[in-house]
């Protein structure tokens, strides 16, 4: 008792494990469910059904456990027997989601890590239950992974950590009868930390499924092939599709919404999961080909020539934790996307001006938001970052598990690896007082700025606004008033009352008469209205200067 007593709280570790686990059941095809799997009793539907029924069957004991002194079931963590029943070829990962926030609301509250369980091997506190889940978790994690083919990267962490609990609750000598696992077998020389954890449990530790081939199998393959040779076998290693010059969908993924940038890769890799990010990283480090990124293709990266261009454009998802108030975002996904997502929930991200902007170009550039003024930039919201490094491995990094990479990529832009998705916190705004005003630039423009200068020095911190000059075209998509004008456009967003925002923009407005004036009560969701930039592709470049202050000099340049 007093060993388990001294065992953390294990539920930011089953988090992680539990995403680890979502992604590996979400890459499971139907045509994969018969594969074999190295627990020599499952294939791969039979894994996932253990895996879904195990985490019923700790949620169930969760529930027991929060009643002070009740007992835990006889079964241990096998959970129900139609805990996985009918469930339809492609709903394993549904099945697994409900599951997990069946687990994750029974062990919400801290009783029950301390109320006593009854479980097969003695009486635990709560705590070492889900402790012994989350070994279930990480192990067969591995197992799925294996079953698929060897090239989903691991977090090596949660491996460290479930060896050393499997090493405490499984010790070598006792085997069988209620502890399901066989004799311990040696770890191969060079293991992971997930093949010396198989190896504790009794599994194989290089088993690889029939005919798989692992993404360092091809790297090596690839370098002793010809380019067109090897780029063929990395396409039949990898989900998304793999294309050459020529090919047809080609132009359509390499191109940009700055079209000022043009990518001409010699191969371009439309990942569709982290795995894929791995494969395509470890056949170019073999073929010490440059590696570029590109999701929504807003930024001014340099242009990729004769080598990798990994598009991550697939990699979607927007999942908000409302209790938290945070959000997983897929680095394929655009803001725009995000802003809904969160807006049910009466949340907000720290987002840019334009919604159809890319999430994890903007965070890694630092992110000035809407909200900077009261909420600062949005790269001081990530919370973590899942990424593939040079050496092809999948990491999570935070500020506090490898803080060096996490301060690098959230200030050095595009070379410390592929992120493939993000966490971040999001802020609980859900309305703004807001808009645009919109004067005209050649007769206005010098009172305009001076006026900004002045009144902008004196704004309290839950006004954020910023001003630009631009030649509008004379072109039918430009509002009429604007068409053919030197346009200064004042954004505003204020967080605080309609009241107290009509108070403060009046300065602005007494400036002269307005062109366009938008500025009104509107929801956060409708936030891209204040600065309504274009959504269609186009070419552009811009230089970027940090002033310390607006002086008399700058205005007149």
């Amino acid at each position: 008792m007093s060993q388990q007593n001294a065992v953390p709280d294990p539920r930011p570790q089953y988090e992680r494990a539990a995403d680890q686990m979502a992604a590996l059941i979400d890459a499971v095809s139907p045509d994969r469910l018969g594969a074999p799997t190295p627990c020599a009793e499952f294939d791969v539907r039979a894994l996932l059904g253990h895996v879904v029924r195990g985490t019923h069957g700790a949620a169930e004991l969760g529930a027991t456990a929060a009643k002070a002194g009740a007992a835990g079931a006889p079964e241990g963590l096998s959970g129900g027997s139609d805990a996985a029943a009918d469930v339809p070829d492609d709903g394993w990962a549904t099945a697994y989601a409900r599951a997990r926030a069946e687990l994750a609301a029974a062990w919400a509250g801290d009783a029950a890590l301390a109320a006593p369980v009854r479980m097969p091997w003695g009486e635990v506190p709560g705590r070492g239950v889900l402790a012994a889940h989350v070994l279930d978790v990480v192990a067969h994690a591995w197992d799925l992974a294996r079953a698929l083919g060897d090239r989903r990267p691991l977090d090596p962490e949660l491996a460290r950590g479930a060896l050393a609990g499997a090493r405490q609750m499984l010790p070598a000598e006792r085997r069988g009868g209620p502890v399901p696992f066989g004799p311990v077998r040696p770890a191969p020389e060079g293991a992971d930390a997930y093949e010396e954890l198989a190896a504790w449990l009794g599994r194989d530790a290089r088993w690889t499924a029939p005919g798989a081939r692992t993404a360092a199998d091809a790297a090596a393959a690839a370098g002793e092939r010809t380019l067109d040779a090897a780029v063929d076998a990395l396409a039949a290693l990898v989900r998304g599709p793999v294309l050459r010059p020529g090919d047809a969908a080609y132009d359509v993924e390499r191109a940009t919404f700055n079209s000022a940038v043009t990518h001409r890769p010699a191969v371009l890799a439309g990942v569709a999961d982290a795995a894929d990010v791995s494969a395509v990283v470890a056949f170019a480090g073999a073929r010490g080909l440059p590696v570029a990124v590109q999701s929504t293709g807003h930024g001014q990266a340099l242009a990729s020539a004769d080598g990798v261009l990994v598009s991550t454009r697939r990699l979607r998802g927007v999942h908000v934790d409302p209790a938290a108030a945070t959000a997983w975002i897929g680095a394929g996904e655009r803001w725009g996307a995000v802003v809904a997502a969160a807006a049910e929930h009466g949340l907000a991200p720290l987002n840019g001006s334009a919604p159809h902007v890319g999430v994890v170009g903007y965070l890694l550039g630092g992110g000035i938001s809407l909200l900077a003024r009261s909420h600062g930039f949005a790269a001081d919201r990530v919370r973590a970052i899942e990424v593939v490094t040079p050496d092809a491995v999948l990491r999570r990094v935070t500020a506090t598990s490898e803080p060096d990479l996490y301060w690098a990529l959230l200030g050095g832009r595009d070379n410390f690896g592929v992120v493939t998705r993000v966490e971040v916190e999001l802020v609980p705004v859900t309305r703004l007082y807001g808009g645009g005003l919109y004067f005209d630039g050649a007769t206005q423009g010098e009172a305009v700025l001076r006026a900004y200068r002045d009144w902008s020095a004196g704004l309290p911190e839950a006004l954020t606004s910023s001003i630009a000059f631009f030649p509008a075209p004379d072109a039918p998509t430009v509002p009429e008033p604007l068409r053919g004008r030197l346009v200064a456009h004042v954004r505003v967003v204020h967080t605080g009352s309609a009241e107290e925002g009509e108070r403060l923009v009046e300065p602005l407005r007494a400036i002269g008469p307005r062109l366009i004036d938008t500025v009104a009560e509107m929801p956060y969701a409708a936030c891209a209205s204040i600065f309504n930039e274009p959504a269609d592709p186009m070419p552009y470049h811009g230089e970027t200067v940090l002033l310390s202050e607006l002086t008399p000099h700058t205005l007149e340049a």
